[in-house]
């Protein structure tokens, strides 16, 4: 039997069609997206370094005052600014929970414990105070270290990237001091005051972290906690009639990368 040209033509184009990968029925209903090889939920544990710095302001009130003419205050404004600045290193480790509860979404719980060589001092010269004494006014401050118990919540960027918020308590191992000398006649004087231990805080910050394949991430953030010491009072030593309340405001700046193992 003869087949015309035109027969021919159309059923070698259908069976290269029909063969050809690009317009394989086959393959266009059976294609599928490479699987997703990172999985946030779950618990994890890494290590981080950074830096912090503080802004430390010191609170001085006179509490009895028994005809002295200059308030205990005028002693850190005749000294210059009330507050200063120091900074160091941190170093550290983290432990914490994911919870990958929709698509783009993450919630978490990380708690942390952070090194810090912290130490900073301040010493004015005389202060005249006429007619009172004049005075001269040293302090000392120190943040040894600081742990944190933080929520988290993100928001997948890309299936690696997570940027997230957090907030919680931070509780921050704070050491002060202040020392007021008064140039008496004929005898000089104190006012002195000093705590150590454990201080409580609130902590925000903002953070990324990306993942390096399946169990390993890489993280930076950053952390706000103000830091609130308890007030003190002193008696002077000559003058018992002359007391003043100290304390002290830490406002504790924090930024850190890290690596994270998930199990």
């Amino acid at each position: 039997m003869k087949t015309s040209f035109p027969a021919t033509a159309v059923a070698f184009v259908a069976m290269v069609i029909a063969g050809h990968p690009a317009f394989s029925a086959d393959r266009s209903i059976t294609a599928k997206p490479p699987a997703e090889t990172t999985n946030w939920t779950g618990f994890y544990a890494g290590v981080s370094v950074g830096g912090a710095s503080a802004r430390e302001n010191s609170t001085l009130a006179l509490v009895q005052n028994n005809g002295s003419a200059t308030a205990s205050n005028q002693i850190l404004t005749a000294a210059g600014s009330p507050g200063f600045s120091p900074s160091s290193a941190i170093a550290g480790g983290q432990l914490g929970f994911n919870y990958r509860f929709a698509p783009q979404f993450v919630a978490g719980v990380e708690t942390d414990w952070s090194y810090l060589g912290m130490n900073a001092a301040r010493q004015t010269t005389s202060i005249a105070r006429a007619p009172d004494p004049s005075a001269d006014f040293r302090e000392d401050v120190s943040l040894r270290s600081i742990a944190t118990l933080r929520a988290r919540l993100g928001v997948l960027v890309t299936p690696q990237l997570l940027l997230f918020a957090t907030g919680g308590l931070a509780l921050a191992d704070i050491g002060y001091s202040q020392r007021i000398h008064f140039a008496q006649v004929p005898d000089t004087s104190f006012n002195r005051a000093s705590l150590s231990g454990w201080r409580s805080a609130p902590v925000v910050g903002l953070g990324g972290e990306y993942a390096l394949g399946a169990h390993w991430s890489l993280k930076a953030e950053y952390l706000y906690a103000g830091i609130k010491t308890q007030r003190l009072s002193s008696t002077n030593s000559f003058d018992s009639s002359y007391q003043l309340q100290h304390g002290l405001d830490a406002k504790l700046s924090i930024g850190r990368v890290g690596i994270n193992h998930r199990f």
